[in-house]
């Protein structure tokens, strides 16, 4: 209402200012008489524009009338006759419907536009913000990734290191492995001796943290670990009201490593000082795991010490070693002759080996080496030969001339299939065999030998 109100006093306004100028300053045009283009049409194309349809037929209207009514009173009374003097009324009218409809139209239409650009606005604005959070998931997806990578990497290194066959190896990268996989500040391994917990080593503490250095069987939580020989934790102790004054102090968290899986205790890992958050269940249990992991590798370890201790193991080839060959081809030869069992033997020999250094030749016989680990059957016994020309040896136990034959072609076919590069002197190496299996006219283990060496 109040609209309609102020639109009628602009357009009411604009016609006396127009009959204003008329009448003082050009008073011999009354009605504009003459005038052409006709003053009249502004109002027309100027409300008629703004408000549309509905002033542009007002307008044309009261323009038509304004002409009309001041004609009367200042001319001649014989116009009025004529109607042709009707023509430009009537075009103030039909300008007025047709400029205020297509004002309606444009209005209508730009109405639409802005409408239309508020709500591109308003995606615009959205997807600058799905842009922002976009772009904060792919920084914390980013610091993720690059964690994880981080995590990777750690455990690759740590299992390297954890597989190897050296046990004091496996002890100074423990505490290190398990610091970076479950983010501790503080680790340390104390190791068994008569009724004690020895420390052996540490990661992370500094020479200011004093930490016993030896510990009572049963003392603190170092000592309830490896008591209960299971993973325990301050929490545990104090939800279940066991905390004492002894275990105050002591470590977070421990856990116990074996010789081997279920072997037994060799010593405690004792968590000192760790992330708030890190300090879970999440965390206790791939503690757990690595432990387990650990035990495993120490009991590896331990057993190839053994091994090599007994000359069992060769130390570079990691196969079965010359004595080991000999006197256990002697026991199958035994068995075979008081139980009539079969049993067949192979030598390998290679070709191509001719101008390379002693350096080169124990490098690709490493890689022999691992080729027959890695492929052999497990009733198989891969050994360091004594022949300088056949490097290796194979036991086979309980296995016929016959199936010695499709093992071997089995072993062929691998081996073709690697991709050996050229030696320094321009070969590929052959792999030969030479095999002889047991029968009835052998009297010593030596008749086999020899008719394999043939």
């Amino acid at each position: 209402m109040r609209t309609l109100i102020t639109r009628t006093i602009e357009v009411v306004t604009f016609y006396c200012v127009l009959f204003a100028i008329n009448y003082f300053f050009f008073p011999a045009w009354l009605g504009w008489m003459g005038v052409d283009p006709h003053p009249y049409w502004l109002p027309i194309l100027v409300f008629a524009y703004r408000y549309g349809l509905g002033y542009g037929l007002t307008t044309g209207i009261l323009s038509g009338g304004a002409y009309l009514v001041i004609a009367w009173f200042t001319q001649d009374k014989y116009l009025f006759e004529d109607t042709t003097f009707y023509i430009l009324p009537t075009l103030f009218v039909i300008g007025g419907i047709y400029v205020g409809y297509v004002a309606s139209k444009l209005n209508k239409r730009w109405q639409q536009v802005k409408v239309h650009e508020h709500e591109l606005d308003d995606q615009f604005k959205a997807i600058k913000d799905e842009l922002k959070v976009v772009k904060e998931i792919n920084r914390g997806l980013e610091k993720r990734v690059v964690t994880r990578m981080t995590t990777l990497v750690t455990l690759y290194e740590g299992a390297r290191k954890l597989e190897s066959v050296h046990v004091e190896e496996i002890f100074d990268s423990l505490c290190e492995f398990i610091s970076k996989t479950l983010e501790a500040e503080e680790v340390s391994l104390y190791l068994k001796k008569n009724d004690n917990w020895v420390l052996k080593t540490s990661f992370g503490l500094k020479d200011y943290h004093k930490i016993p250095t030896v510990i009572g069987l049963e003392e603190g939580m170092i000592g309830l670990a490896g008591h209960t020989e299971k993973v325990v934790s301050i929490r545990d102790q104090v939800i279940n009201g066991a905390v004492q004054t002894s275990t105050l102090g002591d470590c977070l968290f421990a856990g116990v490593v074996r010789k081997g899986k279920d072997g037994p205790v060799l010593g405690t890992v004792a968590i000192h000082k760790i992330p708030f958050l890190q300090f879970n269940s999440a965390t206790l249990t791939l503690f757990s795991f690595i432990l387990d992991w650990v035990s495993r590798s120490l009991g590896r370890a331990l057993l190839f010490d053994e091994m090599r201790e007994q000359e069992i193991l060769d130390p570079e080839f990691h196969v079965y070693s010359q004595t080991y060959f000999k006197n256990r081809l002697a026991q199958e030869f035994s068995r075979s002759k008081t139980y009539n069992l079969p049993l067949s033997v192979v030598f390998c020999s290679i070709v191509g080996l001719t101008g390379l250094t002693e350096q080169e030749k124990r490098a690709y016989f490493l890689v022999l080496s691992h080729f027959f680990r890695k492929n052999c059957r497990e009733i198989d016994v891969v050994c360091c030969s004594s022949e300088i020309d056949m490097p290796f040896a194979i036991i086979m136990v309980t296995t016929t001339a016959l199936e010695c034959d499709q093992e071997l072609s089995r072993l062929k076919g691998l081996y073709s299939k690697l991709e050996l590069t050229s030696l320094s002197n321009g070969n590929i190496p052959a792999l030969q065999f030479k095999k002889a299996s047991f029968n009835s006219n052998d009297q010593f283990v030596v008749d086999m030998v020899s008719r394999a060496s043939e």
